[in-house]
């Protein structure tokens, strides 16, 4: 395929995944504005993970992908297209649960943090006074070495 028409291709992906967005992820929101709802309900119900529950929704069109790759053909009445078009959804899906669990970590550049690896495998974190006035704050610090 060249390329411009590969990126044509693209385009119609993304258009058609954007009407998927908007007409089923309302319905799996069941009108809540919070776009993960139903990974989060799931997940309670289950005893799992919101990003486990994403993973299994995203297996099954992965090994709807497989199996048309093994036998060349669907076999399904769902196209190969909507399989695509669901799995990359829920690889965007997937993104979304990454940045919201982690959107309350603050990352601590080199500022004056120093943590000391003890004999006992604790640690002794020494924070600066700008990442502990965020730690007292109840903010999540995350500190790379």
């Amino acid at each position: 395929m060249v390329r411009d028409d590969y990126l044509k291709l693209v385009e119609g992906l993304v258009t058609a995944e954007n009407e998927i967005n908007l007409t089923k992820g309302r319905e799996y929101a069941q009108g809540d504005e919070d776009a993960l709802r139903n990974f989060k309900v799931c997940a309670e119900f289950l005893g799992l993970t919101p990003l486990q529950v994403c993973m299994v929704y995203m297996y099954k069109h992965f090994a709807s992908l497989a199996s048309y790759a093994a036998v060349g053909h669907e076999q399904s009445e769902e196209s190969i297209e909507g399989r695509v078009h669901d799995l990359r959804n829920y690889a965007a899906l997937f993104l979304a649960l990454v940045k919201e669990a982690t959107a309350d970590q603050v990352d601590a550049p080199s500022c004056g943090c120093r943590i000391k690896h003890l004999d006992n495998g604790a640690i002794d974190l020494l924070m600066c006074e700008a990442h502990a006035g965020q730690f007292a704050a109840g903010r999540d610090v995350v500190i790379q070495e």
